[in-house]
């Protein structure tokens, strides 16, 4: 079988395994060499699709020994995010604002 396979949606069984959080099945296709740094079609890995902690921590810890960055979609993202609306809107979207739970907030 094709450990690197893809589905309509791009996913390969290491991120839909992630997804399901199926800790056995990852541990497997990890075990066997399954790619880390695939994408679906819309740009999501396996650790911007689980949810499940201990997978996220597993992931992570594997990401670290075989030196590859996994790309999680976090708060991180968001201050960006909320730094380049100010950037852009100023003080249409409260610009004094340095958090960006409070941007989102004002946004919504």
């Amino acid at each position: 079988a094709n450990i690197e396979a893809k589905g309509r949606n791009g996913d390969t069984p290491l991120i839909v395994g992630s997804r399901e959080g199926h800790l056995e099945i990852v541990k497997y296709l990890v075990d066997m060499k399954a790619n880390f740094e695939a994408e679906n079609r819309n740009g999501d890995t396996l650790c911007d699709l689980t949810n499940h902690k201990e997978l996220k921590i597993f992931i992570k810890q594997c990401c670290i020994q075989r030196r590859v960055q996994v790309f999680e979609r976090d708060l991180s993202d968001l201050h960006m995010l909320s730094t380049e609306l100010k950037r852009v809107l100023g003080a249409e979207v409260g610009a004094t604002s340095s958090e960006p739970s409070s941007l989102l907030k004002e946004m919504v």
